[in-house]
């Protein structure tokens, strides 16, 4: 699976990722050993090729061997839609071959942003009284979870912003590249990372929350191949799979 990175133009070393694809906090997320810089070096660091484990979970699911365009820093709109307006999702890395799509969150220890009831709380403050957020909140989960009900809203309060707008930005790219198959994929890295003082229970926090959110769409007991949900869309039906795979660093590798 061949692989080639670009944002306006090719990207081929650390320079260039940032010159094009700057993450969304500028230089103050740009840090060895935090997420953007050590998914851009690791995407980088395959030789043109998809790092082996992103290509060998694909292949496990069922994807056939395809080339890939990684375009980072991908900004997939919710303008026009059901989800209300203001920001869209912003993918770490978007790769999309003939016939896939594989929308990536990449993570040290950073969380998934905030919990949802945080998010629509913040969004009080605004002239709309936080209409707007809540309407986007509640139509991202009726789109993953069409039983969903507006009168459960509360008993998933804690789930995570970043997870489920990222499962609905991903669908959301496919649908608009007329894909229907998809992976929303978690890249965690640890061993020679930037650790801060409490490292370890923000990992723990990102790998329950992200168990919650796997309990939320029924798939928490599901193995790697079942682990997807079907979401029906205007074109049809989009499959998606959502897994979560950790990338050990080891700075002697550089």
């Amino acid at each position: 699976m061949k692989l080639e990175i670009k944002k306006i133009n090719t990207i081929k070393d650390l320079g260039t990722w940032f010159k094009y694809a700057e993450p969304e906090g500028g230089e103050s997320q740009w840090k060895e050993g935090r997420s953007a810089m050590e998914f851009a070096r690791y995407m980088i660091s395959s030789n043109n090729n998809l790092p082996k484990e992103i290509s060998t979970y694909l292949k496990n699911i069922g994807f056939k061997n395809e080339d890939y365009i990684c375009y980072p820093e991908e900004i997939t709109s919710f303008e026009n839609s059901e989800f209300g307006k203001g920001p869209g999702r912003h993918h770490d890395g978007l790769l999309v071959s003939k016939n896939y799509l594989v929308g990536i969150e990449a993570k040290v220890s950073e969380p998934f942003d905030c919990p949802i009831s945080k998010k629509m709380g913040n969004a009080k403050n605004n002239s709309d009284k936080g209409d707007n957020m809540h309407k986007r909140i509640s139509n991202f989960l009726k789109f993953l979870k069409p039983d969903f009900g507006d009168d459960t809203l509360e008993s998933v309060n804690s789930l995570m912003y970043q997870l489920v707008s990222g499962s609905v930005g991903t669908i959301i790219e496919s649908r608009n590249r007329n894909l229907s198959n998809a992976v929303f994929l978690i890249i965690e890295f640890d061993g020679d990372v930037k650790k801060e003082k409490n490292y370890s229970k923000n990992v723990e926090n990102n790998q329950n929350a992200y168990n919650d959110f796997l309990e939320f769409l029924k798939l928490k007991d599901k193995d790697d191949i079942n682990r997807y949900i079907d979401v029906d869309v205007d074109k049809g039906k989009i499959r998606m799979w959502i897994n979560k795979i950790r990338i050990t660093i080891r700075k002697e590798e550089y």
